[in-house]
């Protein structure tokens, strides 16, 4: 973002050349600096875009679960911060006026702490509205996350060397 107006003009090149959505990352002055994605998300609405995702929370969740006590306390430190953050955000998004506003989550997990730093973003997402989504790299994942994840993003090259349930749910046009 070097300035409001050139954010905007390049936001509505991407809209005007048939862009639908936009991945937003907010690390700016750390990650969900509420000033700066203020500033960026406004910038999207302004181009017209009416559905966003929010990457940055990822990056104050950075455990999910303790092996110490001094962890835990750390855990719930940062999920005070995230947890204000995402909330003014969140809020945001909507009195903005996006339609769909998303959050990303912990980017490919496949761990047990994984599982639980997404559980924690997508539970504060949809206490505002919001969804979540995350790359996943195995296909497994997909069921261990449902009911946190709104939408996976999958690899197709991860999928399609092998059995694919997913695959083969998508190429008969069936509900994942």
């Amino acid at each position: 973002l070097t300035t409001v107006e050139s954010c905007t003009e390049e936001f509505k090149h991407l809209r005007t050349s048939g862009f639908n959505f936009l991945m937003i990352e907010g690390y700016a002055n750390g990650p969900f600096n509420v000033d700066y994605c203020r500033k960026i998300l406004t910038c999207a609405r302004n181009a017209g875009f009416d559905r966003v995702c929010l990457l940055g929370g990822e990056h104050l969740i950075t455990k999910g679960i303790a092996e110490t006590p001094e962890e835990q306390a750390n855990i719930e430190k940062s999920k005070v911060v995230f947890k204000e953050r995402a909330e003014k955000l969140l809020l945001l998004m909507k009195e903005l006026g996006f339609t769909e506003y998303y959050l990303y989550g912990a980017d490919e997990p496949h761990t047990p702490n994984d599982i639980e730093r997404n559980r924690i973003i997508a539970e504060e997402a949809h206490k505002f509205g919001g969804k979540v989504m995350v790359a996943f790299i195995f296909e497994d994942n997909m069921k261990t996350l449902k009911g946190i994840m709104d939408v996976p993003i999958m690899s197709w090259a991860s999928m399609a060397s092998a059995e694919s349930e997913v695959r083969d749910s998508l190429a008969a046009n069936k509900s994942i």
